[in-house]
């Protein structure tokens, strides 16, 4: 069976790079596959300015660890988004009219 939308969630784990190259393998050839990170505001730093430095910190290292996934995987595009990770992740597979969606390992 193959898919032609994948939305995977990755989050640098072994176990979101597992189901990534999982979901590789049930994509349609001329499919998309689409690498997300959610990044939440609420992981920066508490306090004035250091708040957009800190985020800018933490979505730097949400790309690095989905481009590292879709450099592996030679395949697929990276997203990385901002705010709660499950609305997000729901919008994205809307927006994106996923027919699978792939998730390494429950975080709620």
């Amino acid at each position: 069976m193959v898919f032609e939308r994948i939305v995977v969630g990755v989050d640098g784990s072994p176990e979101a790079f597992d189901v990534a190259r999982q979901a590789a393998r049930l994509l349609a050839p001329e499919g998309r596959l689409l690498l997300v990170e959610v990044v939440s505001p609420g992981e920066a730093a508490p306090a004035g300015e250091a708040i957009t430095s800190s985020l800018e910190a933490i979505e730097a290292e949400a790309r690095g660890e989905v481009e590292h996934v879709r450099a592996e995987l030679g395949t697929g595009e990276v997203e990385v988004l901002e705010g709660a990770l499950i609305p997000m992740l729901l919008k994205e597979l809307g927006t994106a009219e996923a027919t699978l969606v792939a998730l390494g390992r429950p975080h709620h």
